[in-house]
């Protein structure tokens, strides 16, 4: 699997010059008056999210270790910062911006295959073949990595226990969906419970978050959650109000101050 970890990265870095030549032209070769509009985080992070984002997660299935996650993630991270030129701690950045780790975004894609197996597409052979092998998965000694035994933590991680290994309890909105869309509906249905894990993982590394300041600050990432801990909504995946309401000035500077970016240049270019 090394070798889809380097496929995934050497895309990312390859879209992200692409990234990279129209932010700075939409920086320094547009007009005065519009500069400042077209350069805001809001709009750079419109264009670097359908281009980099998609091959950041397109096969997140196919990685086994948190190493190889992390390799990717750290990847998308770098290509986000030197695009929007705010460089902080990347916890942080996903934070800010509305990026759930990899880790649960795989787990989101796990989940959604188990759905699609069990179903939506259970005459196929593949299905056939992993619902075959779920039903042994206990008594077997498979694997660690097989793709049975990672949709079993996919559901432990994201803690839906009703139904699995069997098929997944159906909602009433995937239910309504067309044949043809009920599979992204289902994985619409499951953001919010990424949302909330996330969430839950967050305020569970800093439990005294909702407490005032004190000296007792071990990060920036710590620091964050003290100071914006009433920022965080029940659903992550959506922008701050500061980075859509303000369309005609340019939120840049509180981004930076928000996230405590105060390095012009990457931390790895400034020594």
């Amino acid at each position: 699997m090394e070798a889809a970890t380097k496929h995934i990265c050497r895309k990312i870095n390859s879209v992200h010059q692409t990234v990279a030549a129209v932010a700075h032209s939409l920086r320094y070769d547009s007009s005065a008056t519009t500069r400042i509009i077209r350069s805001s985080p809001y709009v750079l992070f419109r264009i670097w999210r359908p281009c980099v984002l998609g091959f950041a997660i397109e096969n997140l299935r196919y990685l086994v270790t948190n190493a190889q996650i992390d390799v990717v993630e750290r990847t998308r991270i770098h290509s986000l910062q030197r695009t929007l030129q705010c460089f902080t701690s990347s916890h942080i950045t996903m934070i800010e911006l509305g990026i759930p780790p990899l880790i649960l975004q795989q787990a989101l894609q796990l989940v959604a295959l188990h759905f699609k197996y069990t179903v939506l597409h259970t005459n196929t052979i593949a299905a056939k073949l992993y619902n075959l092998r779920c039903k042994f998965r206990s008594s077997n000694a498979q694997p660690q990595h097989t793709i049975e035994n990672r949709i079993a933590k996919a559901h432990s991680t994201l803690m839906i226990f009703n139904t699995y290994p069997g098929p997944p309890s159906v909602p009433r909105s995937v239910t309504l969906a067309k044949p043809k869309n009920k599979g992204k509906s289902y994985t619409t249905f499951l953001k919010p419970i990424v949302s909330a894990e996330w969430l839950r993982q967050i305020r569970l590394k800093y439990p005294q978050s909702p407490l005032p300041p004190s000296d007792n600050v071990s990060s920036r990432q710590h620091a964050h959650s003290l100071l914006h801990h009433l920022s965080l909504c029940n659903n992550l995946y959506k922008l701050p109000p500061y980075l859509t309401m303000c369309a005609h000035r340019n939120p840049m500077s509180l981004l930076r101050l928000r996230s405590q970016s105060h390095q012009p240049f990457p931390p790895t270019c400034s020594t």
